[in-house]
């Protein structure tokens, strides 16, 4: 979503003629790959609908694979696997242009957290979500909650990448 907003704004703020087609063929490449209805409906006044019924078909038959997959997992009662069955929703939602139901997926995740790194790293996504959703707020209580993960979190940048965040 972030590649995906800096492209839209390179394409509208640019003068040079040659940067903004790149930018929009670039923009509506990566919406068309990533099968982002939203994004999609904001670029194109007309829309295709033939690919609109295809994209939503194969997106929500992806989501109820996910959803199945989550439901299973809640099933056996494991939290590795319902944190990951959530992370996948999440992912699912974020390349599907829908940040709010990425955001909330990333944090049901967090509930079923078993050690302090994947608690840093679902910190760390919420963050990245927060960003795009431009809510500072919430950026900067998840700075505060990733600090307490920071010393075993395995990734040495973790650190500064916080405090670039709580910027």
């Amino acid at each position: 979503e972030t590649r995906l907003q800096r492209l839209a704004f390179i394409a509208q703020q640019t003068t040079d003629a040659t940067l903004q087609q790149t930018a929009n063929r670039m923009l509506e490449h990566d919406v068309k790959q990533a099968g982002n209805l939203v994004r999609y409906k904001q670029l194109h006044p007309q829309e295709d609908e033939h690919w609109i019924q295809t994209t939503t078909a194969n997106n929500e038959a992806s989501l109820q694979v996910l959803e199945a997959r989550l439901s299973a997992a809640q099933a056996n009662l494991n939290k590795d696997a319902i944190r990951t069955a959530f992370l996948n929703l999440a992912d699912f939602s974020l390349k599907t242009g829908q940040v709010r139901d990425a955001l909330k997926y990333t944090l049901r995740a967090r509930d079923y957290c078993t050690s302090r790194q994947q608690t840093g790293l679902i910190c760390w996504n919420v963050i990245e979500l927060a960003l795009n959703l431009s809510n500072y707020n919430q950026v900067r209580d998840y700075v505060a909650k990733a600090e307490h993960a920071v010393s075993s979190s395995g990734d040495a940048d973790f650190p500064r990448k916080l405090k670039v965040a709580a910027a």
